[in-house]
């Protein structure tokens, strides 16, 4: 089986959330842990940064799409879920 993992240092905050929540980033970062703990705690710190990346996009996206009068409806649904949960988890970090 070929690797097939993007660069992930020349990705960005979005093209890594995507590949983050694929099978393949699962399996690629597990295949890549070993036994030393360092190692191991490398992957940990590496994704919790890419995690931290992602959640910094995903919130400026939503500040953007608010300041451009789009509504918590159209947001919640992009996200998968209720306006009223979009706006509860959304809304207190862009008024921050």
């Amino acid at each position: 089986m070929t690797d097939h993992t993007p660069d992930i240092g020349r990705m960005s905050n979005e093209e890594l959330a995507d590949w983050l929540a694929t099978d393949e980033a699962v399996d690629h970062l597990l295949a890549k842990a070993t036994v030393l703990d360092g190692d191991v705690l490398t992957g940990i710190r590496q994704a919790h940064l890419a995690r931290d990346r992602a959640e910094k996009e995903l919130i400026e996206s939503v500040a953007v799409a608010r300041r451009n009068h789009l509504s918590w409806q159209a947001i919640g649904e992009q996200l998968g879920t209720s306006k009223q949960q979009a706006q509860q988890y959304f809304g207190r970090r862009i008024d921050a």
